[in-house]
């Protein structure tokens, strides 16, 4: 349990890490010319929804049971 919790895209953990490397180099092969300033805003917006869709995920059955 404690290795898939620290596998989880959040950055202070290191499956966060891993994915913010992953994205900053998915995003640099796209575009090559792009500022560290608008790399850094896309990473970070990504890591924003991926972490909303993971938290969605796991709160929804909680809040299911009662609609």
């Amino acid at each position: 349990m404690i290795g898939i919790f620290n596998i989880l895209p959040m950055v202070p953990l290191d499956g966060g890490f891993l994915f913010n490397d992953g994205i900053r180099m998915i995003v640099k092969r796209i575009k090559k010319s792009i500022s560290d300033e608008n790399l850094d805003k896309i990473v970070r917006n990504v890591s924003l929804v991926v972490s909303l869709i993971i938290l969605i995920v796991i709160i929804s059955p909680i809040f299911l049971r009662y609609i």
